[in-house]
């Protein structure tokens, strides 16, 4: 199981998480359960050993655009 951490910013700043998941997408999805401005804020992330927090915030940022157009995540 690989974990989805970094930080978001909420009202009241940086919100430090981890989150364990067997998928990107379903970290995504525990993450917005906990808070559901996560993805809509600033935010440096990395997905298990990925370093690349552009690329993760990216396909995070994606992924919320289709569930705005879609309805899926």
């Amino acid at each position: 199981m690989r974990e989805l951490n970094g930080w978001y910013e909420d009202e009241c700043g940086a919100v430090p998480f981890t989150m364990p998941a067997k998928t990107l997408l379903n970290a995504v999805v525990k993450m917005r359960e906990m808070d559901a401005d996560f993805g809509h804020t600033d935010m440096e992330v990395n997905w298990g050993t990925l370093d690349d927090y552009e690329d993760v915030g990216s396909i995070i940022y994606k992924l919320l655009e289709e569930e705005k157009n879609h309805g899926c995540v």
